[in-house]
């Protein structure tokens, strides 16, 4: 039977992401564990479970361990949902759906890549801007172009997604939408006239996808109501089975989760196959 993913670079541990992320060797599994992570995880981030499908019930017995039907997955949130006056002028944006239904059920990590990059609070508010000579979107001031906070972010966007994968088995990311920090593909964009061009990701939101993309993203805008609230926090709990719970052979946890990998679209259906067999008989797994 197949062993729990181990590679030749021992990329499966119970931090089997971060292992195979910092493995330094030439070692085909770190790609390919991030393409079946990814494929697998897609039902939880967006695509067709998210928007069309959810298990009911989805009893304890239909985790791979049972222990993950009652886990408070841990999930960084922008830290103005949860009431941390942090926003630009001072102010929250408290979410009721936290009080109501997240609290209790996932374990909440406030962040706010403004005040950790050190802007302060209150200060100048800032923008998503796309001149013709940028490769990507900058932060620059609203009423000052000439601030520019891109730099900062940056760093805080790679120094936070450092610091919560060591200490937190993260299984998802619950941001506040438009901004130019954390919206996901609903910041205003802007060229270098002022002129909106459309949406964006924004700088901690892009660093987050680009580099874990395994986690569930959510923007607080979608989580209006129980329902949605609900299938967020089981979305936490399903990667929080997968990926930390304990090591899974992946023969066994594509048969456990057939009913829901069976929901995907053909092509999702077939990528994670795909992703899937690469890892069993390639680029250093080994069967056991």
């Amino acid at each position: 039977m197949l062993g729990c993913f181990l590679c030749a670079c021992d990329v499966w541990k119970k931090h089997v992401i971060y292992r195979s992320n910092s493995c330094s060797r030439n070692c085909g599994a770190k790609k390919n564990f991030r393409i079946f992570s990814s494929n697998f995880s897609s039902f939880t981030t967006g695509g067709v479970f998210v928007t069309n499908y959810i298990p009911a019930p989805f009893r304890a017995d239909r985790f791979y361990h049972a222990v993950s039907a009652q886990v408070r997955a841990p999930v960084a949130v922008s830290a103005c949902l949860v009431g941390a006056a942090v926003r630009y002028d001072g102010t929250d944006k408290r979410l009721g759906a936290i009080e109501q239904w997240l609290d209790g059920a996932l374990q909440l990590l406030p962040v706010c890549p403004e005040v950790g990059a050190g802007l302060g609070v209150p200060r100048p508010p800032v923008q998503l801007v796309m001149a013709a000579s940028d490769d990507q979107p900058r932060a620059r001031g609203r009423d000052d172009d000439r601030l520019d906070v891109t730099e900062p972010l940056r760093r805080y966007a790679e120094q936070s997604a450092r610091t919560l994968r060591a200490q937190h088995f993260l299984c998802g990311y619950l941001f506040k939408s438009r901004s130019p920090s954390c919206g996901v593909n609903s910041a205003p964009l802007l060229d270098s006239t002022g002129k909106n061009i459309g949406t964006a990701n924004g700088i901690q939101a892009d660093y987050f996808q680009r580099e874990l993309p395994w986690l569930v993203y959510c923007e607080e805008s979608a989580l209006g109501d129980e329902r949605n609230s609900l299938r967020f926090i089981l979305q936490c709990r399903l990667v929080f089975d997968v990926l930390h719970a304990g090591a899974v052979p992946l023969t066994e946890l594509q048969q456990h989760y057939y009913f829901l990998i069976e929901k995907f679209s053909s092509k999702k259906f077939f990528s994670l196959r795909r992703s899937s067999i690469s890892l069993i008989h390639g680029n250093g797994f080994l069967e056991r």
